[in-house]
């Protein structure tokens, strides 16, 4: 049995349908993430910083 693990960075990748936008959208998530100054040196580590970061902020607020 083989586990899959899935990353926010995978899921992202995932959720593309066209090959355009599979070209295109990689160049603007990294653009954005480098922006925000995400930690991580990978677009990887970059998504699952912001994924933590919102999680983080989102339930703090809910409590």
């Amino acid at each position: 049995m083989q586990i899959i693990e899935s990353t926010p960075y995978k899921n992202f990748i995932y959720a593309l349908k066209s090959k355009d936008v599979k070209r295109q959208y990689p160049v603007m998530l990294q653009r954005f993430l480098n922006f925000i100054k995400a930690d991580g040196e990978s677009i990887e580590e970059k998504c699952l910083s912001l994924y933590n970061f919102a999680n983080v902020s989102f339930s703090q607020k809910l409590f």
